[in-house]
């Protein structure tokens, strides 16, 4: 049986016609957790020592930059 000059077959199926696969964001979902467990570990033991003062330096210089880019 033809159609407007094509062949009859069977329907072309699309990969992801039955949902994407869970393995993809189960293991990015493992991979955020792990990240953020480590920075937290890093952040928690980074400040036990130091202080904020290179934050604040770099949020200082930060706006300032771009207060002069947006002409503010």
């Amino acid at each position: 049986m033809t159609l407007r000059g094509h062949h009859a077959s069977a329907p072309h199926v699309h990969p992801h016609t039955f949902g994407p696969s869970p393995v993809a964001p189960t293991v990015l979902s493992i991979a955020a957790g792990v990240a953020a467990y480590l920075s937290v570990r890093f952040l928690s033991r980074y400040f036990t020592h130091r202080t904020l003062m290179p934050f604040a330096v770099y949020s200082l210089v930060a706006g300032a930059l771009a207060l002069i880019w947006f002409g503010l």
